[in-house]
C-alpha cells in the first residue's frame, strides 16, 4: 500500500532504495508516482525497470542505470478502458528479445511492441466485470492474468487468478504477420506442476517477426570503385564516427557523421602507410589495428597525432611462431585484463597477447595447421569475446567455434580449453557479434547475415540475397551501444549497411542443427506462477 518499488541491498541490513514512487508512500498519477504498481520486470540489456502501475493504468519504465525519478509510459495511460491504447488494469508484465512487452491485463493478454501507440490482444475478451468468473469457464476465458513468464519454446504462462488456473499460452515464434487477428492463440490448462528436463528459464525466446519493407538503410555509399578491400569497421558512437580498414588501398577511412546528408569520409594519414585488416576500439580510446604490411598490431589514440602510432603485438615476420603473425582478420579484447586477442587466418589460430607484458602470447584455438578437428581451426576471421567465451568465425570450416576463457588464465595449451563446435548449415561465417549477455548473435555467412538465439540454437536469417542486393563478401559486424542497430560492411558494393536489429524476417531454413560439445552444461531455476505461492521448478540444458 506503499505505492512504490524498492531495491533490497545485499548488505545484509535490510537496508532498500526507492527505485520509483513517492518516499512518503503517497499514491498519485504523476510520471513520479504509482497507484497500486504490481507486475515488475527487469530488462537487464538496459537495466530498465519495466512497472505494472495498475490502477494508472499504465506501464511506466524507469531506468535503473541512470537512476531516474520519473517513468515513461510505454504503453497504456489513456484512461481505463477496453480500446487498444488502453489498459484496464495491468497485472503482470514480461518482455522478449525484441524488445515487445507481453501484458497480463483485466480479462486479456495484450502484447505490445516496443514503440507502438497500441497494443494488441491475443487473447480474452472485455466480458470479464471484475467478479464471479463463471463455473464453466472456458480455457480462452481470461479473469486476472498474473506471474506472465515464457519458457524456452517461446510459450507464455500466467496465473489466471480467479478461475485457480495456470494456463499456457503458444505463440508461433516462425509466423510472420502484421495483423494478430489472422491468428488464433489457443491456451492448455497445466494440470500439474512437473518437471520438464527440456524447459529453459531464460526469457524471451523466439523472434515476435512482422514483415517491413525497412530491411535495412545505406547509411554510406562510399562512390570510389577502389574501395573493394575493406574487411572490418569499428564504431567511436560518442564522436558519431566510423573507421573502416580499407586493405588494399592501404588506408584507414575515418568517415563522420554517418546517417546524415553531411557525412564526410578521409583516410587518416600516418608517418608511415599501413595496410589495416581488422580493427578494435577500446572503451578508453585506443584503436588497435592489424598492419599486413608489417605483420603486426599497432594501436592508435584516436584524435592523437601521426606518432601515436604503436607497434604491440608481432612484427616478427612471417611465420609459424608463437610469436609471429601471418594474416589477421578479426581482433577482440579482454580490457579489464588487458587481453589482446588475434585472429590469425594463414596460422589457422587465435592467439591471446597480453597488453601488460609485451610479447607474452599463448595460442587460445587452433595449431597451426589446418584443419576441421576439435582444436583446429581452417582460416578463422572474426571474433568475439561474451561471458568468458571466445567465439570464433571458423570460416572454411563453415562453423562457428566457442573456446571457455575462464579456465585459459593460466593455461599455456589451447588442448586444456573446454571448446564447442556449432554447425548450422553455415556456408562461410566471416564475422560475429552479440548483446552483452551473449543471448543473441548476429553472424555474417557469405551473402547474408544471420540473427542466433543462442540458448536455444534457433538461426534466423535477418537478410540474404534473396531480400535485397546484397554482396556476397560481409564483414565487421557490429552493434550500437543500445543494441538496437547493427552495422555491416558490404565489401563487393562499397557501402556500410545499418539494420534494426528490432524487426526482422522470418525463415525457417536453418531450423535444423547438429553440436558438438566437450561438455553439456545444466542449470535449474525457479519461477514463481502465483501472486499466492506457487512454484514451478524448470530444468533446462545450456
Amino acid at each position: 500500500m506503499n505505492h512504490r518499488v524498492v531495491r533490497l541491498l545485499a548488505n545484509g541490513q535490510g537496508d532498500s532504495v526507492i527505485i520509483a514512487g513517492n518516499e512518503n508512500g503517497q499514491l498519485g498519477s504523476s510520471l513520479s508516482e504509482l497507484y497500486y504498481p504490481m507486475g515488475i520486470y527487469l530488462d537487464e540489456r538496459n537495466d530498465d525497470l519495466y512497472i505494472a502501475d495498475s490502477w494508472n493504468y499504465r506501464i511506466v519504465c524507469y531506468s535503473i542505470r541512470n537512476a531516474q525519478k520519473s517513468g515513461r509510459i510505454v504503453a497504456g495511460g489513456n484512461g481505463r478502458g477496453k480500446h487498444l491504447n488502453q489498459l484496464r488494469g495491468p497485472q503482470s508484465i514480461v518482455l522478449d528479445q525484441e524488445g515487445t512487452m507481453y501484458i497480463g491485463d483485466y480479462g486479456r493478454i495484450m502484447r505490445w511492441m516496443k514503440g507502438a501507440q497500441q497494443g494488441q490482444v491475443l487473447i480474452g475478451d472485455s466480458s470479464f466485470n471484475g467478479w464471479f468468473p463463471p463455473s464453466n469457464a472456458s480455457s480462452n476465458y481470461i479473469s486476472i492474468p498474473t506471474s506472465i513468464n515464457f519458457d524456452s519454446k517461446n510459450n507464455l504462462y500466467f496465473v489466471d487468478t480467479l478461475t485457480r488456473r495456470i494456463l499456457q499460452l503458444k505463440l508461433d515464434n516462425r509466423m510472420c504477420t502484421t495483423d494478430i487477428n489472422n491468428t488464433t492463440p489457443t491456451t492448455t490448462l497445466v494440470p500439474n506442476v512437473t518437471i520438464n528436463q527440456n524447459y529453459s528459464t531464460t526469457t524471451p525466446h523466439g523472434p515476435q517477426c512482422w514483415t517491413t519493407n525497412a530491411i535495412f538503410t545505406i547509411v554510406a555509399q562510399i562512390n570510389d570503385t577502389h574501395l573493394n578491400s575493406t574487411h572490418d569497421l569499428t564504431i567511436d558512437e560518442k564522436a558519431n564516427t566510423f573507421y573502416l580498414a580499407d586493405t588494399y588501398q592501404n588506408r584507414l577511412l575515418e568517415i563522420q557523421n554517418l546517417g546524415s546528408s553531411s557525412w564526410t569520409s578521409k583516410p587518416i594519414s600516418f608517418a608511415v602507410p599501413i595496410s589495416p585488416t581488422a580493427l578494435y576500439l577500446s572503451r578508453n580510446g585506443w584503436l588497435y589495428i592489424a598492419d599486413e604490411t608489417t605483420k603486426e598490431i599497432k594501436k592508435y589514440r584516436i584524435g592523437g597525432p601521426q606518432y601515436s602510432l604503436q607497434a604491440i603485438a608481432g612484427g616478427n615476420g612471417y611465420g609459424v611462431e608463437s610469436n609471429q603473425i601471418a594474416n589477421c582478420y578479426g581482433l577482440t579484447m579482454n580490457e579489464e585484463a588487458n587481453y589482446l586477442y588475434v585472429s590469425d587466418l594463414n596460422n589457422h589460430r587465435v592467439s591471446r597477447w597480453s597488453l601488460k607484458t609485451l610479447g607474452e602470447v599463448v595460442i587460445v584455438a587452433g595449431n597451426s595447421s589446418s584443419g576441421s578437428g576439435l582444436h583446429q581451426l581452417s582460416s578463422p576471421r572474426g571474433i568475439h569475446i561474451v561471458g568468458g567465451h571466445l567465439f570464433i568465425s571458423d570460416t572454411d570450416n563453415n562453423r562457428v567455434v566457442r573456446v571457455n576463457l575462464n579456465n585459459a588464465q593460466n593455461n599455456n595449451s589451447a588442448g586444456l580449453l573446454q571448446t564447442s563446435i556449432y554447425q548450422y548449415n553455415l556456408k562461410r561465417p566471416t564475422s560475429i557479434t552479440s548483446d552483452r549477455y551473449g543471448r543473441i548473435f548476429y553472424i555474417a555467412d557469405q551473402s547474408r547475415i544471420l540473427k542466433w538465439w543462442f540458448d536455444q540454437n534457433l538461426f534466423e536469417v535477418l537478410i540474404d540475397d534473396t531480400i535485397a542486393d546484397i554482396g556476397n563478401e560481409i564483414y565487421g559486424l557490429r552493434l550500437s551501444e543500445d543494441e538496437h542497430y547493427l552495422y555491416a560492411v558490404d565489401k563487393l558494393n562499397h557501402r556500410i549497411l545499418k539494420f534494426n536489429t528490432m524487426i526482422t524476417k522470418c525463415n525457417s531454413e536453418l531450423s535444423g542443427h547438429s553440436v558438438a560439445t566437450t561438455a553439456i552444461f545444466s542449470s535449474s531455476r525457479v519461477y514463481l506462477l502465483s501472486i499466492f505461492i506457487l512454484i514451478i521448478l524448470i530444468n533446462f540444458d545450456w
